[in-house]
C-alpha cells in the first residue's frame, strides 16, 4: 500500500478552551499505543466465540491539549465489532480500551470517558483489494470515516463525536491512521440521556454474545411507537444518504419495510424526544467508493436518469423514500437545514487531511444528493416504488 504523508496535517483548530474534550479538535493527534497486541490478536482469532471477553494491558500516551502535558494512561485493552472480527476481514481489529481511573488528572480531555474506542486500519491491503464485506482494509478507511462524523456534527445530527489520530503502535513498529471514537454512553450522556436497552438484545441483533449488554423490560417497535424525535430522524437519513451508508437501519412505523435497529442506538431520557444515535460508517460509499453495489438495491432496473452519475440516481431514490416516510414538510425542513451547513461541510473538507480520491467522493457524494433534491423537487423524473432497504 502507498503510504500517505503523515507529515501533511492540517491543523483546523489553533486555540483550544480548558474543559474541551480529545475529541473537540478537526487536526490529527499524534498518539502512541503500547501493548503486545501479536500474541493478544492471536488469542483472539483462535478464540472467536470468547473474543470481546480477552483483554491485554497497555499503555496510551498522548498530549493532553487541556493540560498541556503529555500523559501516559495506563489501560485495558479489548476488540470490538461485529462481521469486522472475522479474520478475512480484518487481520487488524477494532479495538476499544478502558483508561485506569485513577491515572487519569482531572480536567483532562479523556476524563469521564470510562472507555474509548479506536477505530483501526483493519489491515495492509492496496486500494484495490477488498474484503467480503467490501471494506478498505487499509489506513484510508479510518481517514475517511473520521470525517463522516465531523459532517454529522457540523449538521447537528445525532451520531458520536470522533478524533483523527496518527496512532504509533510502538511494539509493532507501525504508524497508521486511525481515529478515536467516544463511547455511546459518554454521546448519550452528552444528548442528556441514556442508552436504551432491549429485552431481547441478542435475538434482535442488538448484541453480540460477550458485549456487556443489560436485559431490560421492552423491545424496540418503531421510532413513531417509542417517541422518537421524527425531525431528527429524517435528518439522519438524509445524512445518510449523503454519506452513502446502507448498513444501518431503524423502522420508522407500520410502513416501513425495515425491523428493528441496526448500526444505530436509542438514546432515551433527553427530557423530550427519544433520540436515534447514528454509530458506524466504515461501509458507506464516501468511504469505500464502491456506489455500484447499491445498484441491486437502489435501481434493480437501473439508472433512473441514465445520463446522471450513479451517485446522482442513487440519492434520488434515496430522497424519495424518506420524503414518503416523513411527508414532505419535514423533508423539506431537514433538508434546508443541512443546505445551510453546506459552506461548513466544504471548507471541513478543503482543509481536511482526507486522501486525494477521498476528498473527491465526499464531494461528488455531496454535489449528488443537492442536486437529486432539486431534481426531486421539481419531478423532472419519474421514480419507481422499492422497499425500504437500510440494514439489508
Amino acid at each position: 500500500m502507498k503510504a500517505l504523508n503523515l507529515a501533511i496535517i492540517i491543523v483546523l483548530t489553533t486555540s483550544y478552551s480548558y474543559g474541551a474534550t480529545i475529541f473537540d479538535r478537526n487536526d490529527a493527534l499524534n498518539v502512541e499505543l503500547s501493548a503486545d497486541l501479536q500474541p493478544f490478536f492471536q488469542q483472539v482469532f483462535a478464540n472467536t466465540s470468547e473474543a470481546k471477553q480477552l483483554s491485554t494491558p497497555g499503555v496510551f500516551t498522548f498530549q493532553d491539549e487541556n493540560l498541556s502535558s503529555v500523559l501516559h494512561i495506563p489501560v485495558e485493552i479489548k476488540v470490538r465489532g461485529n462481521t469486522s472480527l472475522a479474520l478475512d476481514e480484518c487481520s487488524f481489529p477494532k479495538l476499544k480500551m478502558k483508561p485506569s481511573k485513577e491515572a487519569v488528572p482531572k480536567g483532562s480531555t479523556i476524563a469521564d470517558n470510562k472507555e474509548i474506542k479506536i477505530a483501526t486500519h483493519c489491515g495492509e491491503n492496496d486500494l484495490a483489494t477488498r474484503t467480503p464485506k467490501n471494506r478498505i482494509a487499509n489506513q484510508i478507511s479510518p481517514l475517511r470515516e473520521s470525517y463522516i462524523y465531523k459532517i454529522f456534527e457540523i449538521t447537528g445530527t445525532p451520531a458520536q463525536k470522533s478524533r483523527l489520530v496518527i496512532m504509533n503502535y510502538k511494539n509493532l513498529g507501525l504508524q497508521r491512521y486511525n481515529f478515536l471514537l467516544e463511547d455511546e454512553k459518554i454521546a448519550a450522556k452528552r444528548l442528556n440521556g441514556t442508552i436504551a436497552k432491549w429485552e431481547n438484545p441478542y435475538e434482535d441483533g442488538r448484541c453480540i454474545p460477550g458485549d456487556a449488554c443489560t436485559i431490560p423490560q421492552k423491545v424496540f417497535l418503531s421510532a413513531k411507537e417509542m417517541n422518537v424525535d421524527l425531525n431528527l430522524l429524517a435528518r439522519t437519513f438524509i445524512m445518510q444518504a449523503m454519506v452513502g451508508n446502507y448498513d444501518w437501519g431503524v423502522r420508522v412505523g407500520e410502513e416501513d419495510a425495515f425491523m428493528s435497529l441496526w448500526n444505530t442506538e436509542m438514546i432515551e431520557g433527553t427530557g423530550g424526544k427519544n433520540i436515534i444515535l447514528a454509530t458506524d460508517f466504515d461501509l458507506a460509499t464516501a468511504v469505500t467508493g464502491k456506489s455500484e453495489l447499491a445498484i441491486p438495491r437502489e435501481l434493480p432496473n437501473g439508472k433512473i436518469a441514465p445520463k446522471e452519475p450513479l451517485e446522482f440516481n442513487i440519492a434520488l431514490v434515496r430522497l424519495n423514500n424518506i420524503k414518503k416516510l416523513f411527508g414532505e414538510s419535514v423533508y423539506e425542513q431537514q433538508l434546508s437545514h443541512i443546505w445551510a451547513k453546506a459552506p461548513a461541510i466544504s471548507e471541513l473538507i478543503k482543509t481536511s487531511s482526507l486522501d486525494a480520491e477521498g476528498r473527491n467522493q465526499f464531494n461528488l457524494h455531496i454535489k449528488e444528493l443537492f442536486r437529486a433534491a432539486q431534481a426531486l423537487k421539481a419531478n423532472t423524473y419519474v421514480i419507481p416504488e422499492i422497499e425500504p432497504t437500510e440494514g439489508e
